[in-house]
């Protein structure tokens, strides 16, 4: 381990001696650290934060008892509206430091819930230093109907993916911009997941002072989660789930989407989003 992280770097593990697998001690989906990060230092209001702002993801939503944890993902029992929360040992750990208080968003929505799914911050040339990039079902929507708007809602939704690709099943690669559209399911869930990131987007605005101009939207569709069709899963590779490798570019996901004069109009939108922000 000395080796791996270097010198004068330690690791500590918080998690309490209760803390089992087990409803009463959290959601355990919600532990991952995917559902924890940092907003970069700010100020507002006359409130410095040189060391950002903890966030992270809880609320109330549905989940399927009977599985053994409290997770929206496992089959098991009937579906509650309850609260999701992560490990309050943890939770009250981060909050003893002092320095950060914490900004807590609601992704009880979402299957896994974890904030990684639909905020991202990275760097930019402004005031703040920063912009959140921001997951955008409304938009994946609106592109997908702009192609059948302009009569080729006959081409194939996914792109460039073999017969083996994981999680998929020979009937998923059939499908067309059409079928999707069409889906009455999917077409609410785009309603649904927007309302919920437009209040994300609001709390962040009310913490932080960011504007319209601070946010970057990248296309998302998402789709209800096959065990609990109240949870919401990404239907596309998730560009907000993404990793900054420098100031000045990212790695998102490839997305194979629908191809439209040899052009993936997903990755293309994306692309732009981020050259946009000075961002490759």
């Amino acid at each position: 381990l000395a080796k791996l992280i270097g010198s004068n770097t330690g690791i500590v593990e918080q998690w309490a001696d209760d803390s089992g697998v087990l409803p009463e001690n959290g959601d355990y989906s919600l532990n991952s650290t995917g559902n924890f990060g940092t907003v970069p230092p700010y100020s507002f209001k006359g409130k410095n934060y040189p060391q950002g702002r903890l966030l992270y993801g809880a609320g109330k939503g549905w989940v399927q008892t009977g599985g053994g944890i409290l997770d929206s993902s496992i089959g098991g029992g009937e579906l509650v509206f309850t609260d999701r929360l992560p490990d309050a040992s943890f939770v009250k750990m981060l909050n003893s430091q002092g320095l950060q208080k914490s900004i807590v968003i609601n992704t009880a929505w979402l299957s896994v819930g974890h904030i990684d799914e639909i905020v991202a911050f990275v760097p930019a040339d402004t005031k703040r230093g920063w912009k959140v990039v921001v997951a955008d079902p409304k938009a994946a929507w609106g592109i997908l109907t702009k192609i059948a708007d302009q009569g080729l809602g006959n081409t194939k939704f996914l792109s460039k993916l073999e017969l083996w690709a994981y999680g998929l099943v020979p009937e998923e690669l059939d499908k067309t911009v059409n079928d999707i559209i069409n889906n009455p399911s999917l077409a609410d869930a785009q309603e649904f997941t927007d309302a919920q990131i437009a209040n994300i987007i609001r709390t962040l605005k009310i913490e932080t002072g960011i504007q319209n101009s601070d946010i970057i939207r990248v296309p998302v569709l998402f789709e209800p989660n096959y065990f609990n069709p109240k949870n919401f899963i990404a239907t596309t590779p998730n560009a907000a789930n993404l990793v900054v490798i420098s100031n000045n570019s990212v790695a998102v996901a490839k997305q194979h989407g629908p191809l439209v004069n040899v052009t993936d109009v997903f990755e293309s939108v994306i692309s732009k989003a981020f050259s946009c922000a000075g961002l490759s």
